[in-house]
Protein backbone atom coordinates (compact mmCIF):
# COMPACT_ATOMS: atom_id res chain seq x y z
CA UNK A 1 0.00 0.00 0.00
CA UNK A 2 0.98 3.43 -1.08
CA UNK A 3 1.16 6.56 0.66
CA UNK A 4 0.38 9.44 -1.74
CA UNK A 5 1.39 13.27 -0.89
CA UNK A 6 -0.63 16.32 -2.05
CA UNK A 7 3.10 17.25 -3.89
CA UNK A 8 2.61 14.20 -5.81
CA UNK A 9 0.05 16.18 -8.23
CA UNK A 10 1.07 18.25 -11.02
CA UNK A 11 -0.09 21.93 -10.25
CA UNK A 12 -0.44 20.69 -6.05
CA UNK A 13 0.32 23.49 -3.75
CA UNK A 14 1.70 22.46 -0.62
CA UNK A 15 -1.80 22.17 1.09
CA UNK A 16 -4.51 21.85 -1.51
CA UNK A 17 -4.83 20.14 -4.81
CA UNK A 18 -7.88 19.59 -7.32
CA UNK A 19 -7.68 16.85 -9.19
CA UNK A 20 -10.03 15.68 -12.42
CA UNK A 21 -10.31 12.02 -12.18
CA UNK A 22 -8.73 10.08 -14.97
CA UNK A 23 -8.74 6.58 -16.22
CA UNK A 24 -5.57 5.43 -14.30
CA UNK A 25 -4.06 2.41 -12.38
CA UNK A 26 -2.73 4.53 -9.77
CA UNK A 27 -6.27 5.56 -8.45
CA UNK A 28 -6.87 1.30 -8.48
CA UNK A 29 -4.33 0.66 -6.55
CA UNK A 30 -5.00 0.48 -2.64
CA UNK A 31 -3.28 3.90 -1.01
CA UNK A 32 -3.81 5.98 1.62
CA UNK A 33 -2.76 9.78 2.51
CA UNK A 34 -1.90 12.26 5.33
CA UNK A 35 -4.55 14.60 3.75
CA UNK A 36 -8.55 14.55 3.64
CA UNK A 37 -10.18 13.90 0.54
CA UNK A 38 -13.33 15.03 -1.09
CA UNK A 39 -14.56 12.59 -4.15
CA UNK A 40 -17.50 13.29 -6.24
CA UNK A 41 -18.88 11.78 -8.96
CA UNK A 42 -20.09 14.34 -12.02
CA UNK A 43 -21.98 10.99 -14.01
CA UNK A 44 -21.83 7.84 -14.00
CA UNK A 45 -21.46 4.75 -11.54
CA UNK A 46 -17.58 4.27 -9.78
CA UNK A 47 -17.00 2.13 -7.24
CA UNK A 48 -15.29 2.86 -4.61
CA UNK A 49 -13.50 0.68 -2.02
CA UNK A 50 -12.27 2.17 1.89
CA UNK A 51 -10.70 -0.36 4.23
CA UNK A 52 -12.62 -3.36 2.55
CA UNK A 53 -15.82 -1.59 2.07
CA UNK A 54 -16.87 -1.36 -1.16
CA UNK A 55 -20.12 1.20 -2.08
CA UNK A 56 -21.44 2.37 -5.40
CA UNK A 57 -21.06 6.05 -5.88
CA UNK A 58 -23.08 7.68 -8.70
CA UNK A 59 -23.53 10.76 -10.17
CA UNK A 60 -24.18 13.39 -8.19
CA UNK A 61 -22.55 11.57 -4.72
CA UNK A 62 -19.36 12.87 -2.99
CA UNK A 63 -17.81 10.70 -0.07
CA UNK A 64 -15.18 13.02 2.49
CA UNK A 65 -12.60 10.64 3.62
CA UNK A 66 -10.14 11.73 6.61
CA UNK A 67 -6.51 10.90 6.44
CA UNK A 68 -4.89 7.93 6.85
CA UNK A 69 -7.55 5.66 5.09
CA UNK A 70 -6.74 3.67 3.28
CA UNK A 71 -9.19 3.09 0.00
CA UNK A 72 -8.68 3.03 -3.78
CA UNK A 73 -11.31 2.78 -6.67
CA UNK A 74 -12.70 -0.57 -8.02
CA UNK A 75 -11.02 -0.69 -11.73
CA UNK A 76 -13.02 -3.84 -12.57
CA UNK A 77 -16.22 -2.92 -12.62
CA UNK A 78 -15.22 -0.02 -14.85
CA UNK A 79 -14.51 3.80 -14.79
CA UNK A 80 -16.47 6.71 -14.41
CA UNK A 81 -15.49 11.08 -14.44
CA UNK A 82 -15.05 12.56 -10.69
CA UNK A 83 -13.32 15.11 -8.76
CA UNK A 84 -10.84 14.84 -5.88
CA UNK A 85 -10.70 17.75 -3.68
CA UNK A 86 -7.50 17.00 -1.75
CA UNK A 87 -6.45 19.40 1.70
CA UNK A 88 -4.80 19.72 4.87
CA UNK A 89 -5.95 21.53 7.75
CA UNK A 90 -3.75 24.18 8.06
CA UNK A 91 -4.80 25.34 4.07
CA UNK A 92 -8.53 26.46 5.65
CA UNK A 93 -8.74 29.92 7.36
CA UNK A 94 -8.04 29.93 11.29
CA UNK A 95 -11.98 31.19 11.76
CA UNK A 96 -13.41 28.08 10.01
CA UNK A 97 -10.88 25.86 11.74
CA UNK A 98 -12.48 26.88 15.05
CA UNK A 99 -15.55 26.66 14.08
CA UNK A 100 -18.38 24.20 13.48
CA UNK A 101 -16.29 23.03 9.64
CA UNK A 102 -13.30 22.69 11.96
CA UNK A 103 -15.09 20.51 14.53
CA UNK A 104 -16.93 18.82 11.44
CA UNK A 105 -13.41 18.03 10.11
CA UNK A 106 -12.04 16.76 13.55
CA UNK A 107 -14.85 14.62 13.71
CA UNK A 108 -14.63 12.94 10.72
CA UNK A 109 -11.12 12.09 11.50
CA UNK A 110 -12.07 9.66 14.18
CA UNK A 111 -14.45 8.12 12.47
CA UNK A 112 -14.13 4.44 11.06
CA UNK A 113 -15.06 3.13 7.16
CA UNK A 114 -18.05 1.41 8.45
CA UNK A 115 -19.31 5.26 10.08
CA UNK A 116 -18.26 6.99 6.97
CA UNK A 117 -21.12 7.32 3.81
CA UNK A 118 -21.96 8.53 0.55
CA UNK A 119 -23.79 11.44 0.46
CA UNK A 120 -26.12 13.00 -2.50
CA UNK A 121 -26.39 16.50 -3.34
CA UNK A 122 -29.91 17.50 -5.16
CA UNK A 123 -29.44 18.42 -9.29
CA UNK A 124 -29.13 21.65 -8.84
CA UNK A 125 -26.73 21.62 -6.15
CA UNK A 126 -24.83 19.34 -8.12
CA UNK A 127 -24.85 21.29 -11.53
CA UNK A 128 -23.50 24.23 -9.16
CA UNK A 129 -20.65 22.01 -7.72
CA UNK A 130 -19.51 21.02 -10.73
CA UNK A 131 -19.19 24.38 -12.04
CA UNK A 132 -17.05 25.20 -8.93
CA UNK A 133 -15.00 22.16 -9.36
CA UNK A 134 -14.09 23.64 -12.58
CA UNK A 135 -13.20 26.89 -11.78
CA UNK A 136 -11.02 25.17 -8.60
CA UNK A 137 -8.58 23.83 -11.61
CA UNK A 138 -8.44 26.48 -13.22
CA UNK A 139 -7.48 28.66 -10.40
CA UNK A 140 -4.97 26.28 -9.42
CA UNK A 141 -3.37 26.48 -12.55
CA UNK A 142 -3.63 29.69 -13.59
CA UNK A 143 -2.72 31.24 -10.00
CA UNK A 144 -3.86 34.58 -11.06
CA UNK A 145 -3.62 37.27 -7.85
CA UNK A 146 -5.12 36.49 -5.04
CA UNK A 147 -5.98 32.50 -6.09
CA UNK A 148 -5.49 31.35 -2.82
CA UNK A 149 -7.71 33.59 -0.95
CA UNK A 150 -10.29 32.06 -3.84
CA UNK A 151 -9.55 28.71 -3.48
CA UNK A 152 -9.24 28.89 0.62
CA UNK A 153 -13.19 30.39 -0.20
CA UNK A 154 -14.02 27.78 -2.65
CA UNK A 155 -13.34 25.13 -0.04
CA UNK A 156 -15.44 26.48 2.59
CA UNK A 157 -18.16 26.82 0.56
CA UNK A 158 -17.42 23.00 -0.93
CA UNK A 159 -17.41 21.88 2.92
CA UNK A 160 -20.50 23.64 3.91
CA UNK A 161 -22.14 21.77 1.03
CA UNK A 162 -20.88 18.76 1.89
CA UNK A 163 -21.93 19.16 5.57
CA UNK A 164 -25.33 20.35 4.51
CA UNK A 165 -26.49 17.07 2.04
CA UNK A 166 -25.01 15.28 4.99
CA UNK A 167 -27.31 16.67 7.49
CA UNK A 168 -30.46 16.70 5.73
CA UNK A 169 -29.88 12.61 5.10
CA UNK A 170 -29.55 12.00 8.62
CA UNK A 171 -32.70 11.85 10.67
CA UNK A 172 -32.84 13.77 13.82
CA UNK A 173 -35.87 14.13 16.06
CA UNK A 174 -36.01 16.74 19.24
CA UNK A 175 -36.85 15.00 22.51
CA UNK A 176 -39.75 16.72 24.66
CA UNK A 177 -37.62 19.39 26.81
CA UNK A 178 -34.93 20.08 23.88
CA UNK A 179 -35.43 23.45 23.56
CA UNK A 180 -34.54 24.02 27.77
CA UNK A 181 -31.71 21.94 27.53
CA UNK A 182 -30.60 23.53 24.28
CA UNK A 183 -30.91 26.69 26.22
CA UNK A 184 -28.78 26.27 29.20
CA UNK A 185 -26.09 24.03 26.89
CA UNK A 186 -26.11 27.66 25.03
CA UNK A 187 -25.91 29.28 27.96
CA UNK A 188 -22.62 27.20 29.31
CA UNK A 189 -20.94 27.71 26.13
CA UNK A 190 -21.23 31.70 26.48
CA UNK A 191 -19.64 30.83 29.85
CA UNK A 192 -16.82 28.65 28.87
CA UNK A 193 -15.59 31.29 26.53
CA UNK A 194 -15.00 33.69 29.04
CA UNK A 195 -13.28 31.37 31.40
CA UNK A 196 -10.85 28.94 29.59
CA UNK A 197 -8.46 28.83 32.51
CA UNK A 198 -10.69 27.27 34.29
CA UNK A 199 -10.76 23.46 34.02
CA UNK A 200 -14.51 21.82 34.66
CA UNK A 201 -14.77 18.30 34.83
CA UNK A 202 -18.43 16.76 32.80
CA UNK A 203 -19.67 15.81 36.24
CA UNK A 204 -19.50 19.49 37.30
CA UNK A 205 -20.42 20.70 33.68
CA UNK A 206 -23.61 19.02 34.11
CA UNK A 207 -24.02 19.75 37.79
CA UNK A 208 -23.66 24.07 36.19
CA UNK A 209 -26.61 23.09 33.62
CA UNK A 210 -28.67 21.21 36.32
CA UNK A 211 -28.37 17.93 34.19
CA UNK A 212 -27.17 14.27 35.37
CA UNK A 213 -24.10 13.69 33.62
CA UNK A 214 -25.96 11.25 31.06
CA UNK A 215 -28.23 13.95 30.20
CA UNK A 216 -25.80 17.07 29.89
CA UNK A 217 -23.39 15.12 27.33
CA UNK A 218 -26.48 13.87 24.93
CA UNK A 219 -27.63 17.39 24.99
CA UNK A 220 -24.15 18.97 24.40
CA UNK A 221 -23.51 16.46 21.15
CA UNK A 222 -26.89 17.09 20.17
CA UNK A 223 -26.47 21.06 20.02
CA UNK A 224 -23.07 21.85 19.39
CA UNK A 225 -22.11 18.28 17.41
CA UNK A 226 -20.10 17.59 19.17
CA UNK A 227 -18.59 16.02 22.73
CA UNK A 228 -17.77 18.46 26.07
CA UNK A 229 -13.90 17.82 25.88
CA UNK A 230 -13.44 18.39 21.66
CA UNK A 231 -15.55 22.06 22.21
CA UNK A 232 -13.48 22.89 25.44
CA UNK A 233 -10.57 21.87 23.28
CA UNK A 234 -11.50 23.34 20.24
CA UNK A 235 -12.32 27.09 22.49
CA UNK A 236 -8.96 27.16 23.62
CA UNK A 237 -7.25 26.18 20.60
CA UNK A 238 -9.24 29.07 19.13
CA UNK A 239 -7.66 30.93 21.51
CA UNK A 240 -4.11 29.66 21.35
CA UNK A 241 -4.19 30.45 17.73
CA UNK A 242 -5.05 33.99 18.47
CA UNK A 243 -2.35 34.22 20.80
CA UNK A 244 0.28 32.86 18.76
CA UNK A 245 -0.93 35.13 15.78
CA UNK A 246 0.12 38.18 18.06
CA UNK A 247 3.43 37.16 17.71
CA UNK A 248 4.44 38.39 21.27
CA UNK A 249 4.02 35.79 23.77
CA UNK A 250 5.91 33.19 25.15
CA UNK A 251 4.41 29.25 24.14
CA UNK A 252 4.95 28.49 28.11
CA UNK A 253 2.38 31.47 28.90
CA UNK A 254 -0.16 31.04 25.80
CA UNK A 255 -0.25 27.35 27.45
CA UNK A 256 -1.21 28.65 30.78
CA UNK A 257 -3.39 31.21 29.63
CA UNK A 258 -5.44 28.24 27.82
CA UNK A 259 -6.15 26.10 30.72
CA UNK A 260 -2.80 23.72 30.51
CA UNK A 261 -1.09 23.19 33.20
CA UNK A 262 1.56 21.65 31.55
CA UNK A 263 3.27 22.32 27.97
CA UNK A 264 3.19 18.60 26.45
CA UNK A 265 -0.48 18.54 26.85
CA UNK A 266 -1.19 21.82 25.36
CA UNK A 267 1.76 20.63 22.38
CA UNK A 268 -0.51 17.63 21.79
CA UNK A 269 -3.27 19.20 21.91
CA UNK A 270 -2.61 22.12 19.47
CA UNK A 271 -0.65 19.72 16.95
CA UNK A 272 -4.14 17.21 17.13
CA UNK A 273 -6.25 19.91 16.47
CA UNK A 274 -4.40 22.05 13.71
CA UNK A 275 -2.39 19.59 12.35
CA UNK A 276 0.82 21.45 13.28
CA UNK A 277 3.18 22.74 15.99
CA UNK A 278 2.60 26.19 17.69
CA UNK A 279 5.90 26.72 16.76
CA UNK A 280 5.20 26.20 13.17
CA UNK A 281 2.12 27.75 13.12
CA UNK A 282 3.06 30.69 14.39
CA UNK A 283 5.88 30.99 11.52
CA UNK A 284 3.19 30.02 8.92
CA UNK A 285 1.26 33.26 9.90
CA UNK A 286 3.73 35.47 10.26
CA UNK A 287 4.78 34.21 6.15
CA UNK A 288 1.34 34.46 5.08
CA UNK A 289 1.01 38.65 6.19
CA UNK A 290 4.33 39.14 5.18
CA UNK A 291 4.28 40.64 1.37
CA UNK A 292 4.18 38.04 -1.12
CA UNK A 293 3.88 37.89 -4.75
CA UNK A 294 0.70 34.80 -5.23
Amino acid sequence: MKKYLIGDHEFALKEFHVLEGKNTPRVYTSHFHDFYQIMFVSKGTLRHSRCGIIEELNANDAILLPPLMEHHIDGEQGWAPYYAVSFKLPFLPLEVLSGITGEYLQSKRNQTAEQIHKITFSEEDAKRITAMLKVMLRELRERQIFYTATLQGMLVSLLVDVMRAEWKADEFSFNEGFEEKRKRILSFTAQMREQLKKTMSSEEAARECAMSRAQFCKAFQEVTGTSYGKYRNSLRMDYAAKLLNENRYTLEYIAQECGFKEYSSFYRSFVNTLGVSPTDYRKLRIDRRAPQDE
